[in-house]
């Protein structure tokens, strides 16, 4: 039998400490597709400070193996590298309006009108929150890339009703005309041109 428990948990990333739920033995009976035993169950920790996520956040794979190639990489002597004056370990949380209080939801309207309209009605995506997530570091550049930053797209209409508009302001974004927008990359193109 499985059950949950909280701990504290120090963030190997910003060294912060938090409290974080753990799933304690929990195990699936039965077999995947592959037919090999499911066995324990993923979990995952976020930390609320810096927002690095991981299965444990006190035991990180991938800082450390970035150390290590930037490590490698220096020491190699082919790139010089430089450390960022306007560098930040953390990054800025992605604003969700639909996870917002009607208080917090007037105040961002108020700041940015753009986070009042609301382009995929299903899952409650405004506009702002569209644009933010093709803005980011290694932002959107497809519907699907928006779609998993944002969930425009996978509610009960399947993008039938925000699709056209999520198109329109990729386009709009990334300075190209709609018919070069793609669904998932590569030559997987939404639009063949005008039928007006």
């Amino acid at each position: 039998m499985s059950r949950i428990t909280t701990e504290a948990v120090r963030c190997a990333v910003c060294g912060q400490i938090s409290s974080q739920m753990t799933l304690v033995s929990a195990y699936v009976q039965g077999t995947g597709l592959d037919g090999k035993p499911l066995g324990a169950l993923p979990r995952v920790q976020e930390c609320p400070h810096c927002h690095y996520a991981a299965p444990r956040l006190d035991a990180p794979a991938a800082p450390a193996v970035a150390e290590e190639v930037v490590s490698l990489v220096r020491e190699s002597g082919k790139v010089v590298m430089h450390e960022r004056a306007d560098w930040t370990r953390t990054r800025e949380p992605v604003k969700r309006f639909r996870e917002m209080t009607d208080d917090e939801r007037a105040a961002l309207v108020a700041e940015n009108p753009a986070y009042g309209r609301v382009i995929c009605r299903c899952e409650t995506v405004t506009e702002q929150e569209i644009r933010d997530a093709i803005r980011r570091p290694a932002g959107a550049r497809s519907v699907d890339g928006v779609k998993r930053r944002t969930r425009s797209g996978m509610g009960k209409c399947q993008g039938g009703f925000c699709g056209p508009r999520v198109v329109d302001i990729l386009a709009e974004e990334l300075g190209c005309d709609p018919t070069e927008i793609t669904k998932f990359g590569g030559a997987s193109y939404m639009l063949t041109g005008k039928t007006r």
